[in-house]
């Protein structure tokens, strides 16, 4: 068995299984990580072997992580298997926890295998992040009411550390049928009664971070501890889909579950769930 231990991403191996090592940045190192110092970029970990790769995630500090990047955040330690060449987005933000550090440490393992399932190696080493925008923040995403006419009203509140500037959205899921909001003004403000998308507003089922982002005519204050309330105006159903010839149909969206992503100024996103029903998105 061997160890490798890498140090400001260069590779050390101890062992006899192992040749030709080269010292590598973190993006081509054997665990290749990017994002760590750049807040419009969701830190992203890269199984850079040719064997299976567990990697486990812990830290001392009062964060959470969100493996997959896909809104459901758990604290540390958290493990996830990558196979050789996978990349998985993490997200990460700072839990209950005030701080201008801006910085938080994670220490990293990863436990190769090979193809039998046997340990032969480990990866070891500690990362500093750049918290985001979206991570010194918390979301508090609920579900107002919703219609047959395909509206879908809800609140977002910041529960988090500081104001924040929200810029743009997207849908990443919801448990309809629906394809898109109508571009009949798509998203509204309605505490200032304002339109800030006016687009169609296009569905991308289960996978964030994707060409639905439409950015907003005016951005909006998210101020900490001060609820602002909006409405998805018109769910929408293409004809191909629904059944009923060749008109799109309005989406009845009484009891369904909404997954859109915020984008904030700084480049960084959030991944905020809406529900009426179960919300057991997975």
């Amino acid at each position: 068995m061997f160890s490798i231990l890498e140090t400001q991403g260069y590779s050390h191996v101890l062992g006899e299984r192992l040749t030709n090592v080269q010292t590598a940045t973190d993006k081509n190192a054997l665990l290749g990580i990017t994002g760590a110092n750049d807040t419009s970029i969701t830190p992203t970990f890269t199984n850079n072997t040719n064997r299976h790769m567990d990697v486990t995630l812990d830290s001392a500090e009062a964060i959470e992580l969100d493996v997959g990047n896909d809104g459901n955040w758990v604290s540390p330690p958290t493990s996830f298997p990558l196979v050789a060449g996978e990349s998985k987005e993490v997200n990460i933000r700072y839990l209950g926890v005030c701080t201008s550090a801006g910085w938080a440490t994670v220490d990293i393992t990863g436990g190769l295998a090979d193809g039998s399932g046997n340990t032969v190696g480990s990866v070891h080493l500690s990362r500093d992040f750049k918290i985001s925008e979206a991570g010194q923040v918390q979301f508090t995403g609920t579900a107002k009411s919703a219609g047959s006419s395909g509206k879908y009203e809800f609140e977002i509140e910041n529960t988090g550390c500081s104001d924040v500037t929200w810029t743009g959205v997207g849908i990443n899921e919801t448990t309809t049928g629906a394809d898109y909001v109508s571009g009949k003004g798509s998203l509204f403000n309605k505490n200032t009664k304002q339109e800030l998308v006016t687009d169609q507003i296009p569905i991308d089922s289960g996978n964030p971070e994707s060409d639905t982002r439409r950015d907003f005519n005016q951005s909006v204050q998210l101020l900490r501890n001060d609820p602002m309330r909006f409405e998805f105006r018109e769910f929408m159903q293409t004809a191909s889909g629904n059944g009923k010839g060749n008109k799109d149909s309005k989406v009845d969206m009484q009891g369904e579950d909404i997954r859109i992503t915020l984008y904030l100024s700084d480049g960084s996103s959030a991944i905020v769930k809406l529900c009426l029903g179960t919300c057991d998105f997975n």
